[in-house]
Parts: C-alpha cells; structure tokens; sequence
C-alpha cells in the first residue's frame, strides 16, 4: 500500500461524519427539550437571545468530548468509530478543541433562526436563510475537500477526524485551490441573495407597509404577514395571516388585546385589502433555544367587517379579567 493510501484512509469517510454529527444533534436536541420542560417560561423570557443558549451547551459539548475531555470522541464518533486529532495524530488541546467546539454549535444557534423573525415578506428573513445555507454549505461541501477532508472549524482549529481503529500518518498536503473555491462559492452565495430579493421584491413590497404596522402596533415582535389562497364552498378564499411569535405566555385577555391590536394596525396601514376574506392573527407562545423550541398558537380568524365591528366595541385594558 503507498503512503498517500494509507494517509487517505486514516480519513474518516465523509458520510460516517456526517452520521456522527446526526446522533450528536439528536442528544443535543433531547436535552434541550428536557431543559425546556423544566424551565420553559425563564427560556421564554430570553427572546430570541435564547439560542445563545444553544450555543453555550453545543459548544461546551463539542470542547469537552472532541478534547482532552473526551479523549477527542463524542457519543456520536464513538458510536461510528471516528475521532478527532491534530496533525501529529494526537488528541486536540484544550485551544484547538475550544475553536472547533464553538464554530460547530454556531450550527445550531443559526440553523432555523430565520423563523424567529418572520416569512419571507421579510428581508431579514431572506438574509438569515441564506446565511444558515452558507454555514452549512461553507462547512460541509465547499471546504471539505477530498485531500484533507476538513470543514471549516477543522480547517480553523488545525484539526482532522479520523478513523478510530487506523494509523495516523502526517497528514497530505492542503487543497491548493481552497481559496478559490471557497471565494466562488461565497460570491455565488452573494449574487443568489440578490437575485431572490430582486424576484421576490414585486410580490412583497405591498404587504411590508402591513407588517411595518403591525411590528409597531405589537411593539416589540417580529410579524410575518402573508396572503394565503383556498378554496370554500367552490370559491377561491384569500386570507392575511398575521404571525408573530411573542416568548413569552400572556393570559387570554392580553391575547385578545393583542390580536385586536394587530388586525386594526393592518386594516388601518393603507394597503388595499381588496378580495381578502378574512384576517388571521397567528400568536405563537413558547420558547427557542437553538437546542430546542416549544411553540403554541393562539389563533383569531374573522373577516374584515367582523374585525371592524369588533375593533369598534368598547376596547378592554391589557389587564382586564
């Protein structure tokens, strides 16, 4: 067998990480949800800001068991015999597993918080869905090259997996042209962001002046607003969703004022709502802490002319039984 075989099958098979950082994710998620149950209201509180937490337990994770802690082994590796070194085929010090540990839990503290601010009438949105698609394309297509097979938080700790039951030898030389494909995967990422925001501008422009109002009307969460088509009775049916997710678990008269609040901001913004048949405003309650999150509706669907009626009977304070 020539060296650079050997070298190469030193390398732990790409789809043997990959099944290794799925087991991970499931542990990481089952603790989440456990923790969540213990203390959903105190991970409400956190707002968005709870996927730091996410962050904190992924990283720590990471650090411990891919470093000295766990002799460079998750549960995952473990399970599917890899492991983690450095280039003399040791286990990481503390620096370098710290590195590693962290870059990979900004997977799960990214992943999905698109969704914390709203659809995709929002440009925030369109961004931070990009965004998580170029983490995980960065990491795991465009940067892990054949030769060395290291994603990103390898590439930036100095670090390698491998397989568990082979002999490491020095690693080959890197990818010469990384920085080429790298640089051309992230001006495609650009340019495909642009081009969606330019595609999908026409079609949302109208209903940004609806969420703006709504986002004022709520004072504080995000609001995704979107026009939802059906059909009722042999009839296309159009209905304004208004969404909003609140962290947090108010009582069902502050439920009420709130809904009020957002239907009237969105009847009153200027828009024609011409052919809409209904106004739903969607409040979510709960929690998301990358790990985990815990989401329950409170639903309000009425007409236009019901929402009117409604808005114009004697309004009841925020703390009315």
């Amino acid at each position: 067998m020539s060296a650079r075989t050997s070298e190469r099958s030193a390398l732990a098979p790409f789809w043997r990480r990959l099944a290794a950082l799925a087991a991970d994710a499931l542990l990481l998620t089952v603790f989440g949800a456990l923790l969540g149950i213990l203390d959903n209201r105190g991970f409400a509180h956190l707002g968005p800001w709870g996927r730091l937490v996410g962050l904190l337990i992924a990283g720590t994770y990471f650090t411990l068991l891919d470093g000295p802690g766990g002799d460079g082994r998750t549960l995952g590796k473990r399970l599917f015999g890899i492991r983690v070194v450095n280039e003399d085929g040791d286990v990481p010090g503390w620096g370098r597993a710290l590195v590693r540990g962290f870059l990979l839990g900004t997977l799960f503290a990214v992943g999905g918080a698109a969704s914390s601010i709203g659809s995709w009438d929002d440009p925030r949105t369109l961004f931070l869905e990009l965004l998580t698609a170029a983490v995980v394309f960065s990491v795991y297509l465009t940067a892990f090259e054949r030769t060395r097979r290291q994603g990103l938080h390898d590439w930036a700790a100095g670090t390698f997996v491998a397989r568990a039951d082979a002999e490491w030898t020095e690693p080959p030389p890197p990818f010469e042209r990384r920085a080429l494909v790298l640089g051309g995967a992230l001006g495609a990422w650009v340019a495909l962001g642009a081009l969606s925001w330019i595609l999908i501008r026409p079609a949302v422009e109208p209903l940004s002046a609806v969420r703006a109002a709504v986002e004022r009307a709520l004072d504080g969460p995000r609001v995704a607003a979107r026009l939802v088509e059906s059909r009722e009775g042999g009839r296309a049916a159009r209905t304004l969703v208004l969404s909003a997710r609140l962290y947090r678990y108010p009582g069902r008269a502050e439920l009420d004022v709130l809904s009020d609040r957002a239907a009237g901001a969105a009847l009153a913004a200027g828009v024609p709502l011409d052919g809409v048949d209904a106004v739903t405003v969607d409040l979510r309650l709960g929690y998301d802490i990358g790990l985990a999150s815990f989401w329950r509706a409170y639903d309000t669907t009425l007409s236009p002319d019901e929402w009117r009626a409604r808005l114009a009977a004697e309004p009841k304070p925020l703390d009315a039984p």
